[in-house]
């Protein structure tokens, strides 16, 4: 699955040397005995790639508002709740993987495809690097539209594998939360006529 992540994923490289928030996970209640989840690896790989989105779109808000890349109000708004619902949902994923054990270490796979997703990175994050603030706009927005666009279907097919209700509760939360952003990048796109 991690194979796929589509183009807006350029943003690590981007942005790698900002700091990641570290979420420290709580323990349960005695009395409220943890639900098992199946984790194969096609979960867990699932799971790393969508915290490592949430961490992606926190990292490239708070890109945008520094003084290195200014963007325009609508879209300096845009990307600052993008970045405080994408750091709760981030939360909320790692407390469930704490909880339960789970790795969320991204890994590139070693194949053919892992490696062209990252060679595709790469290369977007140099185009973007290049871009003025228009261009930037522009190229963030399609960018994020594809990208929302796959965090939708990512987390449509997820979602029936989730047996516990706290993974349940992430999966639909962030689920509306990326329908939510799509219809606001849709209405961005559609105002400044960037076309897709």
């Amino acid at each position: 699955m991690e194979k796929r992540l589509g183009c807006a994923m350029l943003i690590t490289v981007l942005l790698a040397g900002c700091a990641g928030q570290q979420a420290h996970p709580r323990t349960r209640p005695a009395t409220q005995p943890a639900t098992p989840q199946a984790m194969t690896p096609d979960l867990r790989d699932v799971l790393a790639s969508l915290a490592r989105a949430h961490q992606q779109k926190t990292e490239l808000a708070f890109y945008t508002s520094t003084p290195l890349r200014p963007v325009d109000e609508p879209f300096k708004q845009f990307f600052k709740t993008m970045g405080d619902v994408q750091g709760d949902l981030l939360k909320q994923l790692k407390h469930w993987a704490g909880e339960h054990h789970v790795d969320l270490t991204f890994h590139y796979s070693n194949d053919i495809e892992g490696r062209a997703q990252k060679f595709m990175e790469d290369r977007q994050e140099k185009v973007v690097r290049g871009d003025d603030k228009i261009s930037f706009e522009r190229d963030m927005m399609i960018n994020m539209s594809t990208d929302y666009d796959w965090q939708i279907s990512l987390l449509t097919e997820t979602l029936p594998l989730a047996t516990d209700p706290e993974l349940r509760a992430y999966l639909q939360n962030s689920l509306r939360a990326h329908e939510e952003g799509s219809r606001q990048i849709r209405g961005l796109l559609s105002q400044y006529k960037f076309q897709p």
